[in-house]
């Protein structure tokens, strides 16, 4: 996809997702659950603080993966968080983004589709490194050794991925990376 289509589609996904908003708190008022449209306009403010800090790392390949992976993704939802003062992530950016996929397509590839599947990303930024939680839940058939390949690619990327946590309903990965 081009880079103007690929820009297209953001826009139109973010108008259908601020519609849905827009519907959600109109509802809820029509039924007069005022603390619903304070907890929907909460929800809001936070997703969108959040998406401002992503913006703020200066990857541009990765963040569009993130904003757009739940326009496409069926099986796992996606969501993110971005803590301390955030820093450019410019030189990681596609090393990261091939790391990113690699997990998703490998949580998504193992997701039942019986249940509801979530993945958290957690940024957390400190003076000169970063860390980068994956925890997922949901249900799938993985087994440690289904990691293998993602761990060995990302340590050639100068990535350290380490699995942490494997069970048959949740799943919890890191990277951490010293910048000084």
């Amino acid at each position: 996809m081009s880079k103007h289509e690929d820009i297209i589609l953001a826009l139109k996904h973010t108008r259908h997702d601020w519609l849905n908003v827009i519907q959600l708190i109109k509802g809820n008022l029509a039924l007069g659950h005022y603390e619903r449209i304070e907890d929907i306009i909460q929800q809001t403010t936070d997703h969108s603080l959040n998406e401002s800090k992503l913006f703020n790392i200066s990857a541009p390949e990765l963040t569009l993966f993130l904003i757009g992976y739940n326009w496409s993704s069926q099986k796992v939802k996606l969501s993110y968080h971005v803590e301390g003062e955030e820093f450019t992530l410019t030189d990681w950016d596609q090393r990261l983004l091939n790391t990113f996929k690699a997990i998703t397509d490998i949580l998504s590839n193992a997701s039942s589709l019986a249940i509801e599947n979530s993945l958290l990303i957690s940024f957390t930024f400190y003076k000169n490194d970063f860390k980068i939680m994956f925890e997922y839940a949901g249900k799938t058939d993985l087994k440690e050794s289904n990691w293998d390949d993602a761990i060995t690619n990302a340590s050639k990327d100068g990535i350290r991925l380490s699995l942490l946590q494997q069970t048959e309903y949740e799943c919890i990965l890191s990277i951490l990376i010293n910048e000084s």
